[in-house]
């Protein structure tokens, strides 16, 4: 039997970061999730879900300035309180 003493325990992360040195990042990431077992479907759908939320990004920025255009056009209304554009100071 071995004597346990004389062996070196690694780092996990030291023995990660030396094996995606070798073998590259992307390729380590498909190997675990190989060993995971997620499939392309899992990739498919995850893919679907960032479009969706980019759409929803894109639409809630655009509200945004639809929102403070409104914003802006009231505090005009405001500052104008019935008096003509010519005669409106700042």
């Amino acid at each position: 039997m071995e004597n346990i003493e004389t062996k070196a325990v690694m780092d996990p992360v030291v023995l990660v970061k030396d094996l995606a040195d070798k073998i590259g990042i992307h390729q380590l990431y498909a190997i675990a999730r190989d060993m995971r077992g997620e499939t392309e479907a899992d990739t498919d759908e995850l893919k679907r879900e960032i479009e969706e939320f980019k759409a929803q990004v894109n639409y809630l920025r655009s509200q945004n300035e639809n929102l403070r255009g409104e914003i802006k056009g009231l505090r005009f209304a405001i500052r104008c309180d019935g008096v003509s554009g010519g005669e409106v100071r700042d």
